[in-house]
């Protein structure tokens, strides 16, 4: 029988993040960054048991990467104003899995740490900290099967992608850069043709 699985959160990035782009997208220069939150916000969704750590983006929502607690090498979390942040994690074969504009992440923070093993507390914590030690509360969640307390799980875990796409990633870091110049190269054309700035077309001024 599988282990029980168990969801500590479910869903997406935090409002907050698309609401303050939004502002600084009013520009050419912060046009990317809202592009890249509103990317998020429609696509990316994020999921934390008591067995793994899901998120799903790309490009419509198609790509997904799984990560099991005794995989992570060391959790960096990042706060941002309004009461979210971002998360990363360092896997044990190098690799990185970034959530951005996490809801909740400090309790978020707290879940994971718990899970992971003593070592990767130990490096674990708010950027720019050297160290973190947290004991955690409760045992690691065995993975073996045949333990007697283990109960059928709602889904099977997947397999880890040793190569995720989504987080700090070639294809990533490529998307976003595209998404970049589509949305810039766009405004420039809009301007060319309408003769009006992106703040003029939004309050209708310039007429």
């Amino acid at each position: 029988m599988a282990l029980k699985e168990e969801t500590f959160f479910e869903g997406g990035p935090h409002t907050g993040d698309l609401v303050v782009n939004s502002l600084v997208g009013a520009t050419i220069i912060g046009l990317p960054l809202f592009v890249g939150s509103l990317v998020r916000k429609v696509w990316v969704k994020y999921r934390i048991t008591s067995r793994r750590i899901t998120v799903i983006g790309g490009w419509g929502g198609k790509d997904r990467s799984d990560v099991i607690y005794s995989e992570i090498a060391k959790v960096v979390i990042v706060p941002r104003l309004g009461g979210w942040g971002d998360m990363v994690l360092t896997l044990k074969d190098g690799s990185r899995l970034e959530l951005r504009s996490l809801p909740r992440f400090r309790e978020i923070y707290d879940y994971i740490n718990q899970r992971i093993d003593e070592k990767a507390q130990q490096v674990s914590g708010a950027i720019g900290q050297k160290t973190v030690t947290r004991p955690a509360k409760t045992r690691p969640v065995p993975l073996d099967p045949s333990d007697p307390g283990e109960i059928e799980a709602k889904e099977p875990l997947e397999e880890v992608d040793a190569n995720p796409r989504v987080g700090f990633t070639d294809y990533a870091e490529t998307l976003n850069g595209r998404l970049a110049m589509i949305g810039f190269l766009t405004l420039l054309a809009l301007e060319l043709v309408t003769h009006k700035t992106l703040i003029e077309l939004i309050t209708g001024g310039g007429s």
